[in-house]
């Protein structure tokens, strides 16, 4: 694997340079022809307080009252954005309390986008009363004109999609001095801050220091950056990129999300791919995204964010949190197991597993009518999460669904370990053709299989809905512990066989751990013989021993020793 990389996809329009003061080639940049937003000085480079290169393009604002200006670029051709692009353009206002709000008929901030000077549409990106950038200085707006309505329109249309000319307005009160209104870097593209490379033990592979290269690279393209407390980000995370592979290993970060109100709804993605021949890892611990822009009250973002292992990556998270985020979808198969461990996804669209293992994870107040949808046909991947957490929101939400499930052998599902809070009250027994129940724990559509959720490790019962013709059996399981010692401490790999008397018929077997524990799952008040041996050639040999028990209304432990077969080991 080569060392670590960090590239993007966005292409720059215009670099914001009248006068070739960067030798990047001069630029031609003006106001709108339309005499509604023209209202300011000539535009002219700005040495001092440039985001990126060597200078910026501003402008005075100080006509008397309230007045909309612009600073536009002609491109001299269409930039066509990909699908889920934006054009991102750099701003500046020096003055926020002065801008119009953001509801405004001319909102304070506008994105530019049109096929000439006169010929525009206008979509808000900011006011004094909304964040993103209500404190002044430099933010990075984020349009796709074909996702959106114009919010204001010069005399002629600029078209409502691709654009030649790109560039900012402001609707501001007079700013008596200085230079208070100014435009940097144009760039178009999908966004995208695509990472790969990076082998263990190389430094280079961690991603405190994929971060810092990050923030090095695209900071300035308004991506990827450090900010207090943590990064932000917006467009798309691309961990590794289908040629080549990428070993991506992170630790405690927090990364929000930009509020991005006029962008595509799948704007924000994370996408994990492998290279040619070589599958990703991508290990996190403690790594929080929160999307800021979820629930704002003036201009809520039009993008959750989602996450798609596109390839079956080898994922490894542990006491990580998504907030306000989109659908997550997971994909284990082969040698490249995804394992979730204490994974928080609060208030985000439906998780799918995908064969992933997850083991105390929280699915909580989902804004989807599923928090977790599993999606084998034969529903025992199910029995890969354990010990979960799931908080029904105010809305209709199932904790999971089975989707539809065909006719075909008899299926046994766990429901191990599993916490409900908020969902319709479990009931044991066959549900078949339920009435439709949209806050039911689980979910299903049995067409004729014959399905039993076994309820284990002190879970919640669960209630269903089956609104097929087949059989969904839920019955409760309790835990057993069989304990296997000797006169000097407990004995691993005794064999132990489980008999039901009133059926005689076997249970369960397997080995004592080396604590000398086996344990086991089964209904409750069941009458059982144990069997315990363990004669292994060349080692101490014990004299069998078999007895009776029952395991109860919670299950049963039973302690049994062992004593050393004085024949067999002579």
């Amino acid at each position: 694997m080569a060392a670590t990389s960090v590239t993007t996809d966005l292409t720059t329009v215009a670099a914001a340079d009248i006068n070739n003061t960067d030798g990047g080639g001069a630029e031609t940049w003006a106001q709108s022809t339309d005499g509604n937003f023209n209202d300011g000085g000539t535009p002219s480079d700005e040495p001092d307080f440039y985001i990126q290169g060597t200078t910026c393009v501003s402008a005075n604002h100080t006509k008397n009252g309230v007045n909309t200006n612009t600073l536009l670029y002609d491109a001299g051709a269409t930039q066509t954005l990909p699908t889920d692009g934006a054009y991102l353009i750099w701003c500046y206002w020096a003055s926020p309390p002065s801008l119009n709000t953001y509801a405004a008929a001319t909102p304070g901030l506008l994105t530019a986008v049109g096929t000439g000077l006169g010929a525009l549409d206008f979509y808000a990106a900011s006011g004094s009363d909304f964040t993103p950038n209500p404190l002044g200085g430099w933010y990075c707006y984020a349009i796709d004109p074909s996702s959106h309505t114009a919010d204001v329109t010069a005399a002629t249309s600029g078209g409502g999609g691709d654009g030649q000319v790109l560039g900012m307005a402001v609707t501001a009160s007079r700013q008596a001095r200085g230079q208070s209104f100014a435009v940097d870097a144009i760039r178009t593209g999908r966004g995208s801050s695509i990472v790969t490379g990076g082998t263990a033990p190389d430094a280079a592979a961690e991603f405190v220091d994929i971060s810092d290269a990050l923030d090095t690279f695209t900071n300035r393209y308004g991506i990827f950056q450090a900010v207090p407390g943590g990064f932000s980000w917006q467009g798309r995370l691309a961990l590794g990129d289908g040629t080549n592979e990428v070993r991506f290993v992170d630790s405690n970060k927090n990364i929000t999300i930009l509020n991005t109100p006029k962008v595509s709804t799948g704007y924000h993605q994370i996408e994990i791919q492998n290279g040619t021949s070589v599958a990703s890892i991508v290990d996190w611990e403690n790594i929080t995204f929160v999307n800021a822009g979820v629930g704002d009250p003036i201009a809520p973002t039009n993008s959750r964010g989602n996450f798609v292992a596109t390839d079956n990556a080898n994922i490894t998270m542990d006491g990580c949190s998504f907030t306000n985020m989109g659908t997550f979808v997971f994909n284990e198969s082969g040698a490249n197991p995804n394992t979730l461990t204490d994974v928080t996804f609060r208030s985000c669209e439906q998780v799918t597993q995908a064969n992933a293992t997850m083991t105390g994870c929280t699915f909580e107040t989902s804004v989807d009518t599923v928090s977790l949808l599993t999606s084998s046909t034969t529903l025992t991947e199910f029995n890969k999460v354990t010990s979960s957490f799931f908080i029904k929101p105010t809305t209709d939400n199932h904790a999971v669904s089975f989707g539809t499930v065909n006719p075909g052998s008899p299926v046994i599902v766990s429901f191990d370990g599993h916490s409900l809070e908020g969902y319709t009250a479990g009931s044991l027994g066959t549900f078949t053709g339920t009435a439709a129940d949209n806050n039911a724990a689980i979910s299903m559509t049995n067409n004729g299989a014959n399905v039993t959720i076994d309820v284990i490790n002190n879970a919640d019962l669960p209630s269903v809905e089956n609104t097929g013709t087949g059989n969904v059996i839920v019955r409760q399981q309790v835990l057993n512990t069989i304990d296997i010692s000797d006169a000097d401490g407990a004995i691993s790999s005794a064999l132990v066989i489980i008999i039901n008397t009133s059926t005689n018929t076997e249970l369960t077997s397997g080995l004592t751990n080396g604590s000398g524990i086996f344990t086991f799952n089964s209904g409750a008040n069941i009458p059982i013989a144990v069997r315990v041996r363990k004669s292994t050639t060349g080692a101490t040999r014990y004299v069998p021993v078999e007895t009776t028990n029952n395991t109860g209304a919670t299950g049963t432990s039973v302690f049994i020793t062992l004593t050393e077969d004085l024949i067999a080991s002579a």
